[in-house]
This record gives C-alpha cells, sequence and structure tokens, in this order.
C-alpha cells in the first residue's frame, strides 16, 4: 500500500514537471509576442508600449529580428501565411544580404570586446534600435513600404546607423531633395534615384556642409569630421569653389568618404611634385595660384584619381610615360595637363599598347623606305624622337583605344604610300590630332571632298586623282583638321568668287587654310 503511494506521488510529480513550460522557450515566444504587437504600434505611446520599449533595450537574437522585419514588410517576402517550402526559400533568399549583415555586426561584436584598442565599441541591435530606423523609413517613404524593404534589404547597413539618424541620415535626404529640386524636378526623381541605388542613403558625405555643427556624439568614429576635413582640404588648399564642391558631391560623393591623410593629401602633393616641373621651391605667388587651379580643375575633371594609390598606380605611371617617351620634367607636366586621365590608365592594358602602336606605325614607313630602294635608316634614338614630337604636340592621342588607332592608320595607308614614309606616319609626326576626329562622321567625307576637289574629273578610283589627293594631304596634312563648314568651304567660295584660281586642281592644302573664315571675307 505504501509502495503504490510512492509510485502515484512520483507519476504526480513528474507530469507536473513535463506540463511546466520551458523558461527559455516561454521567453521566444513572449519576445516575438512582443514584436507583433510592435509590428502593429510603431508610434503609440500607450503604458504597454513604453513597457515593451523597456524590455527591448535587450540585444535582440537575429532569427527574432529577421522574424519582426518579414512581419513589417510581408510585401517583399511573399504570403507570410503561405507555408509552401518554395515561398520560404524565395523570403530566405530576399533577405540572405539584410541576414548576413546581422550576423557580421554581432561578429564585430565579439571582436570589439576581445580587442580593448579598439577605436569604436558598437551596441548590441535592440528592437528600439530597429524601430527607429524603420520609424525615419517610414516618415521619407511614407507611401512606400515595398522601398523600404527594398533599402533594409540591399542595404542592410542602414540598421547600424542608428544613433546616426539626426547627425547623418536625415541631412543627407534633405541635400538629396534639394539636389533634385534644384533640377526643376518632384520627390518622384528623388524615390526613382533610391530606388536606382539604395546606398545612396549610406554614401559618406553626401549632406554635409563645412560646419562642424552636424557632427555629433553618435559620430564617435570620426568619419563625418573625415568628411569635413575632406572638403575643408579641398577649399583651403586648393582654394576649389563651393560650386565644385557641390558638383563632385553630386556626380562622385565617393570621394568625400576616403582617408583625407592616406589617399587625398597624397594624390594632391603628388600632382604638386609632377606639375611644378623644375621651379621647385622658387615657384612665386603667381605661379603657386595658378598651379593650385591646374591641380583643382584636375580632380574636378578626374576625381577618381583621388582614389587611387601614389606608390603603386600614380608613380609607376607617371615613370613610364617619361622613360618611354624621353620626356623633361615640363614635358611631362605638358602632357598630364593636357590629359590628366592618363594618370589613371593601366600601363599594361593601355599605355604600352599604344605606345607600342605609334613606333610599330613609324617602324612601318622605315621598312618600306628600304624596300622600296631608299636610302633613309631611322635609328632608334630618331624614332623615340618623332614619338616624343607626336605625343607633346597631341597628349590626347594615347587616350585614344587601339581599334580606333588601327582604324584611321589603315584608312590613311590606303590612300597610298609614298616613297619616303606613309601617309599614316605623315599624319602622326605633323597632324596627330587628326586621328582624334572620327573616321566616320569627319575625315572620310572632307577626303572625298577633298577628292572631288583635287580631280581631274574622273571615276573615284581614278590613279590620277588619287595621286594628286596623296600629294596634297602628304604634303599639308593639316588641312584635315580644319572645319568643312568654317574654313574649306568658304576658303574654296572666295578663290570662285574671285576668280583667283582658275582650276580646283590647283588650290593647294596650304591655300585653304590661309583665308579668313568668315562667310563674306
Amino acid at each position: 500500500m505504501i509502495v503504490h503511494l510512492l509510485v502515484c506521488i512520483i507519476v504526480a510529480s513528474s507530469s507536473m514537471a513535463f506540463l511546466q513550460p520551458n523558461n527559455q522557450h516561454y521567453n521566444c515566444c513572449y519576445r516575438r509576442q512582443q514584436m507583433k504587437i510592435v509590428g502593429c504600434r510603431l508610434y503609440d505611446s500607450s503604458p504597454l508600449q513604453q513597457q515593451i520599449n523597456t524590455e527591448s533595450q535587450e540585444e535582440m537574437n537575429i532569427l527574432d529580428i529577421m522574424e519582426y522585419l518579414e512581419q513589417i514588410y510581408p510585401q517583399r517576402t511573399g504570403s507570410i501565411v503561405d507555408t509552401n517550402d518554395k515561398n520560404k526559400q524565395q523570403t530566405k533568399k530576399i533577405w540572405k544580404k539584410t541576414r548576413n549583415y546581422l550576423y557580421q555586426y554581432r561578429a564585430s561584436l565579439l571582436s570589439s570586446s576581445i580587442t580593448s584598442k579598439s577605436r569604436r565599441r558598437r551596441d548590441p541591435l535592440t528592437l528600439t534600435n530597429i524601430q527607429s530606423i524603420i520609424s525615419f523609413l517610414q516618415s521619407t517613404f511614407p507611401h512606400n513600404p515595398e522601398l523600404q524593404a527594398k533599402i533594409i534589404q540591399e542595404s542592410p547597413r542602414i540598421l547600424g546607423q542608428y544613433k546616426n539618424i539626426n547627425s547623418r541620415l536625415i541631412p543627407t535626404v534633405e541635400f538629396l531633395k534639394g539636389l533634385y529640386d534644384n533640377m526643376g524636378s518632384s520627390d518622384g526623381l528623388f524615390i526613382e534615384a533610391i530606388s536606382r541605388n539604395t546606398n545612396l542613403l549610406l554614401i559618406q558625405g553626401v549632406g554635409y556642409t563645412t560646419t562642424t555643427t552636424t557632427a555629433t556624439n553618435d559620430d564617435a568614429s570620426g568619419e563625418n569630421s573625415n568628411m569635413i576635413k575632406v572638403e575643408e582640404y579641398l577649399q583651403q588648399e586648393l582654394d576649389m569653389k563651393s560650386s565644385a564642391i557641390h558638383k563632385l558631391k553630386r556626380n562622385h560623393p565617393r570621394i568625400f568618404q576616403l582617408s583625407l591623410v592616406e589617399k587625398v593629401q597624397p594624390v594632391v602633393n603628388f600632382l604638386y611634385t609632377i606639375l611644378a616641373a623644375e621651379e621647385h621651391d622658387n615657384i612665386s605667388t603667381a605661379s603657386q595660384s595658378k598651379l593650385k587651379k591646374q591641380i583643382a580643375r584636375i580632380i574636378i575633371n578626374q576625381p577618381m584619381l583621388l582614389q587611387l594609390d601614389v606608390s603603386t598606380n600614380l608613380e609607376p605611371t607617371v615613370n613610364y610615360l617619361r622613360s618611354s617617351c624621353d620626356l623633361t620634367e615640363k614635358e611631362l607636366s605638358t602632357v598630364i595637363l593636357a590629359t590628366p586621365s592618363l594618370l589613371g590608365f593601366s600601363i599594361d592594358d593601355n599605355l604600352m599598347p599604344t605606345l607600342q602602336f605609334l613606333q610599330d606605325t613609324m617602324t612601318d614607313s622605315v621598312k618600306q623606305s628600304k624596300d622600296d630602294g631608299g636610302d633613309e635608316e631611322v635609328s632608334e634614338e630618331s624614332s623615340k624622337m618623332l614619338l616624343r614630337k607626336c605625343i607633346l604636340k597631341h597628349p590626347s592621342i594615347l587616350a585614344l583605344s587601339i581599334d580606333n588607332l588601327h582604324a584611321k592608320r589603315d584608312y590613311f595607308n590606303s590612300i597610298g604610300i609614298e616613297k619616303t614614309q606613309s601617309l599614316a606616319k605623315r599624319i602622326l609626326t605633323s597632324a596627330p590630332s587628326v586621328y582624334s576626329l572620327s573616321l566616320e562622321n569627319n575625315i572620310i567625307p572632307k577626303i572625298e571632298y577633298l577628292a572631288t576637289l583635287w580631280g581631274d574629273n574622273g571615276s573615284p578610283q581614278n590613279d590620277n586623282k588619287r595621286s594628286f589627293l596623296l600629294d596634297n594631304i602628304y604634303e599639308y596634312p593639316h588641312v584635315l583638321t580644319l572645319s568643312m563648314e568654317d574654313n574649306i568651304n568658304p576658303t574654296i567660295s572666295f578663290y570662285n568668287m574671285t576668280g583667283y584660281v582658275k582650276e580646283g586642281n590647283n588650290i593647294r592644302g596650304r591655300y585653304i587654310a590661309t583665308v579668313s573664315t568668315s562667310s563674306h571675307p
């Protein structure tokens, strides 16, 4: 009897223990229940909401955060009541980037707690933090929950900006809205821009001014102050105007997130060194002012140069140009000022093939002269001198693509080849700017017109016609740089009107460039 009674007591105790809920499971379910309530009452200030906000100051589980976001934005996850496996997989894929960011954020918390020398320790993400970002997105895009969800999914770093809403996110939104207002647009263009590139809200430097009042204690990392320094540096060091700063912010905002000490200053100092060209410490105040304007112009036109490393990018490029073209310091400065984009070119993929093409064009001419029984021999030094002469006349030729150069060389040589050198080389050494003209829209129509002008009223393939055309262009290749509307046609009309030249083929190429370009000379 006693044994039976003990068995009953043990069974009853086990049943009670089984029925008691697990604390961990209960807390998790309770927290998720809180999120459901918060998801419906983001702006509710009731005692219940205040109690939830107080309890939500603790770090949230990543799964809880993801569940909360999917409940707030079901339109970006598919139907949340549909338990189809395919829809679940699609939901995971859509929110994958956000989930990965949250895990990385949590990992950074662990690493910063282990490393005592960390520059700034992050705080754990709480429900209140997530709420503040969602409230910001809802107030910024009140009628576009799709875009709100897209921003969190494609630019999840915004979840970590809860401290910087007033100092960074709101000024950025105001800047972008003001920018599109100035362009005569409404918020429609602003929303379209964010839809195309959600990272616009996170690009450092956008929306900032030189006033330090925008920096708050929330910017403990010093990132915002660095942006102010970049802007102030460009204005103070290079006398860059506010309008130019505004243009850079609008078109290339990323340069304002560059390190002033590690990126911007070294590049500017390097440009000073290259462009000062033999003046060094004796540079005058006027020259210094001119140099500042030149560097400012380079940065405005080629702002991506600020992202390059001096030792691994800029210096090797400059040294290669100097040695390959046998340029002096002054000549190198001239080339860089004329075509600053060369500093960003790859040596192997751009500069080397182009210089090789130019040298081959001249070498081919040397071989042609020998094959025709000529006595001309051009040494490597002479060839380098011709190359240097070509580049100094028209530095922009180095910026042309290889295909572009090949097409023009082939066309010029198709007109004919003299015994001394090809027409392609003759143009290259005397009027290299011709290579920068459009082949289809400029060079070919102009040569066809000149062929008719200098022809013998025969067919386009008449040998005399081609020979006379070749002779005239070879004698004065600069004729191809003249404008049909402003130079060639008015000059020919003048000759015809005055009877100065009775036959068209007597109008030599250099004559066409001697008369005023006025329509009534």
